[in-house]
């Protein structure tokens, strides 16, 4: 064997094992050795008239395809949500996950991500009681269209369901008021409830709170927040977005600006969350008690007792305001 070349030893390893020429057209079992594949070695079988290049670039291509959609995430959770029984997708421990894990997506793109939340937002009859998602790549158009088609939406089903999609944008407060305005403008019946403003800053492990309804003025503040100081604070506006003619609906857009953490601490961070909250239907149901069970019992509570009413008991906020405006003028007090 020390003797034999190389190209024998290959021949070797590579020969048919047989135990006796004379038993070679019997049926014996054939112990297999540790050698390579048969199939390694062997021609690959061409049809005639196809070049070789041909082939090889085509495999290459649907092999590269195929694994372009298995690794986007969005489509993957689009063909989960579309597969998905009913059973499953009343089964929230299945969907509450999705929001951190999408945190995480780097190889989705802006049409994949706008056709799972497309999907979303039209099929309210097929989808989790409950779902969030982070998506990175849509743009700041794509959010005034992603409220018009929550809110026109006219859902079928009579079950209750929350989506919301979180949106990281560099657009100050401004620019969302301007189109939320609009859509004012362009969508019938389109109105903004209920919009408040709140923030947090902590300072030697104090937090305080603070609040506003004004949020037109506090988008003029709102630059402030890169200073310094004010470096801390998180704040969040919260809008209420309602149609007339489609009462089941109701779309929550929350604005966030916070201070960013980890390797870009120092930094802000603004996030658009879009909630849509589909309703059922109102149902009237009668009862009937006998008038005895109906009594109402009156009574007064002293102000030195223990008893703390629900009126007190709310913790104190500072105008958010005044605060701003007190910042502003030292700032420029100071120049």
């Amino acid at each position: 064997m020390e003797n034999l070349y190389q190209d024998e030893l290959y021949e070797l390893c590579n020969t048919k094992y047989v135990t006796n020429i004379e038993k070679e057209g019997e049926e014996i079992i054939e112990t297999i050795r540790s050698v390579d594949s048969f199939t390694q070695n062997e021609p690959l079988f061409m049809p005639p008239n196809l070049s070789n290049e041909i082939l090889v670039d085509d495999l290459v291509e649907e092999f590269w395809k195929n694994s372009k959609i298995f690794d986007d995430e969005a489509t993957f959770l689009l063909a989960s949500l579309q597969s998905a029984t009913n059973e499953q997708l009343k089964n929230w421990q299945l969907w509450k996950n999705y929001y951190r894990q999408s945190l995480n997506w780097n190889e989705t793109s802006r049409l994949t991500e706008l056709d799972l939340v497309n999907y979303l937002i039209r099929t309210t009859n097929r989808r989790p009681s409950v779902l969030h998602i982070n998506c990175k790549r849509l743009i700041e158009t794509d959010i005034s269209n992603t409220i018009q088609k929550c809110l026109t939406f006219h859902p079928m089903s009579g079950e209750n369901s929350l989506f919301r999609v979180s949106i990281k944008t560099d657009m100050p407060l401004q620019q969302l008021l301007g189109q939320l305005e609009q859509l004012k403008r362009n969508t019938f019946g389109f109105k903004v409830q209920k919009g408040l403003v709140t923030a947090v800053l902590k300072q030697d492990n104090i937090s305080h709170r603070f609040s506003t309804e004004d949020y037109a003025s506090y988008s003029n503040y709102e630059y402030l927040l890169a200073l310094p100081g004010m470096c801390e604070m998180s704040c969040s506006v919260r809008f209420k977005c309602i149609i007339d003619n489609n009462p089941n609906v109701v779309v929550n857009v929350v604005f966030h600006n916070e201070p960013s953490r980890g390797l870009l601490k120092g930094r802000r961070v603004r996030v658009i969350d879009i909630e849509q909250i589909v309703r059922a239907k109102k149902r009237t149901y009668v009862t009937f008690a006998p008038k005895d069970q109906h009594i109402i019992h009156e009574f007064e509570i002293p102000e030195d007792s223990l008893f703390i009413p629900l009126s007190r008991s709310k913790k104190q906020t500072i105008d958010l305001l005044k605060y701003m405006e007190n910042l502003k003028m030292t700032i420029e007090t100071t120049k």
